[in-house]
């Protein structure tokens, strides 16, 4: 029987750092690699050994967009640290309804572009057009909402995230392979919370009010634009796609046509021999029957018996 979680002697840290190793390894290599960590720890005798162990094994295997997220959280951290900026910014700017959050947006799906390409480049080899997608819509969703981004931070992705900044965000409790706890370092408060240095407070009302549609307007833009840029790539990838298929059919096409010819050559060469043939047989039963002639005419007799007959 496992420990009770209240009187437990597992480290976080310790599940974190073993977790930190195994996320960063491809998919297919993840089970075998995580059952052989937790059987390593099982035969440990340090203090929450066995309960480490049972952690470990119980962590689940990431998805290919996950874990190309999982590779650049872990492995850039440098890199990653501008999306985090850049995230408290939008959130910042979504909460003061401050137009320039559209420029933001496009400052953000830049950086994406580019981290999910390291990501890429990190996994060290070609992912299909979808995983590319859903990278870089998970990124994007860790720069809308300050939970969203502690998963994310992590590096302990199982799955990919979606979100906008509209609406309640998802819930990442089946989204990380660890607890999701609040990262250090996010400075900007959650939507909706007070934000910023506090100022005055203004008087609400009708400001207020003006305020929040502006924000909530600002937040539905960029959505939008998130969603005709995913779309733009999704066309592209099926524009690719169908081009790709094109090529392959009209490859196929020349294929099949030398076979006909090929084919046809083929039967006219059988026809030809098949005439030659039966002109040959011809050829020889007219030899015989002169031969035979010949011989009854000199000898007066019959033709010799046992003469094998010409082939039919």
């Amino acid at each position: 029987m496992e420990p009770d979680p209240g009187t437990s002697d597992l480290d976080p840290s310790d599940l974190e750092s073993v977790a930190d190793g195994l996320y960063r390894l491809p998919p297919e290599e993840f089970t075998p690699a995580r059952d052989e960590a937790a059987r390593r720890l099982a035969a440990g005798r340090g203090p929450g050994a066995r309960e480490l162990a049972g952690a470990v094994r119980r962590l689940r295997r990431p998805t290919v967009p996950a874990w190309l997220v999982n590779v650049l959280v872990l492995g850039e951290p440098d890199a990653t640290a501008a999306l985090w900026d850049l995230g408290a910014r939008m959130r910042a700017a979504m909460r003061a309804a401050d137009p320039a959050v559209r420029d933001l947006g496009r400052e953000r799906q830049a950086l994406v572009a580019d981290l999910v390409a390291r990501a890429v480049a990190l996994a060290g080899r070609d992912v299909a057009e979808r995983a590319w997608a859903e990278a870089a819509a998970t990124l994007e969703a860790a720069t809308a909402d300050e939970t969203l981004e502690a998963a994310v931070r992590a590096g302990h992705l199982v799955r990919s995230l979606s979100y906008a900044g509209f609406g309640p965000p998802p819930d990442v409790s089946d989204a990380s392979g660890t607890p999701v706890r609040p990262s250090r370092g996010t400075g900007a408060s959650a939507p909706g919370g007070d934000g910023g240095d506090g100022g005055d407070g203004g008087d609400g009302g009708d400001g207020g009010d003006t305020a929040e549609a502006a924000r909530e307007e600002a937040v539905r833009d960029e959505a939008v634009r998130a969603e005709a840029a995913r779309a733009a790539r999704a066309a592209e990838t099926a524009r690719r796609d169908y081009e790709e298929a094109c090529a392959r059919a009209r490859g196929t096409e020349e294929r099949v046509e030398a076979s006909r010819q090929a084919l046809g050559a083929a039967e006219a060469e059988h026809e030809a021999s098949a005439r030659a043939v039966r002109g040959a047989e011809e050829e020889m039963r007219r030899a015989v029957a002169e031969a035979d002639a010949a011989r009854t005419r000199a000898g007066g007799g019959e033709p010799p018996r046992g003469r094998p007959s010409p082939r039919r």
